[in-house]
């Protein structure tokens, strides 16, 4: 019931984030990073890949430049003003091959894209991302565990976040910035010192560990 009531608040302070959510990640930098995270997945013409907790849409230009006309993206994310947006994107730029779902990230499953008709029955999720949403989920856990069990076996995950350790210089960021840092991520709703780029690689193989931004971006992505 806390991790409920945490989630609605974070919509709530996302709903009034939506409208300025785009301009502000391109000032903070992030977009690097987050070309980077797409870049390894390795996607490939007509693939399925998941987009968890995915805001306005910014990753899915990148997606489908990679999957094709023949591939499928699914957008799924909590904050019913930031799906609104991305929906505006995908009629505005007439993306075919994209669906969206209103969904908890930490209640994702096969059977809820099937019951929402965004993945047919046989299909499989061929790859997930999740891009600056694990620092702030209240059960990302859940939600962490969810992503690695819905991508088949050989298929991609890829984190990007933004975040900073307990301890400064626990990871060796650069301290100088981490006032600013902490926050950036206070404004974000950041639980910080999660780091969830980190945890990936113990459950993935082949794991690929970046960090940006003075080390307080990190991407991490591996084979399922």
């Amino acid at each position: 019931m806390r991790d409920e009531w945490k989630l609605r608040a974070l919509a709530c302070h996302y709903s009034l984030a939506a409208p300025v959510y785009d301009s502000a990640c391109a000032v903070l930098f992030y977009e690097r990073a987050r070309a980077r995270a797409v870049e390894l997945l390795h996607l490939e013409d007509g693939q399925t890949v998941l987009d968890v907790a995915c805001g306005t849409g910014r990753n899915i230009p990148l997606l489908l430049e990679r999957v094709g006309p023949r591939g499928h993206v699914i957008g799924v994310d909590y904050t019913r003003a930031m799906l609104a947006r991305a929906r505006e994107k995908a009629r505005r730029r007439s993306w075919q091959n994209v669906g969206f779902l209103r969904l908890d990230a930490a209640r994702l499953s096969l059977d809820a894209l099937r019951d929402a008709n965004l993945l047919s029955e046989g299909e499989q999720v061929d790859a997930v991302i999740c891009t600056l949403a694990l620092s702030c989920i209240p059960a990302w856990g859940d939600a962490y565990r969810a992503m690695l069990e819905i991508v088949r076996p050989g298929g991609r995950v890829a984190i990007m976040d933004t975040d900073y350790p307990t301890k400064a210089g626990a990871t060796g960021e650069r301290v100088a910035i981490r006032p600013l840092q902490m926050l950036i991520c206070k404004l974000a709703g950041v639980a910080g010192g999660r780091q969830p780029w980190l945890r990936l690689p113990h459950d993935v193989d082949d794991a690929v560990i970046e960090t940006f931004v003075g080390g307080y971006v990190g991407v991490a992505a591996g084979t399922a």
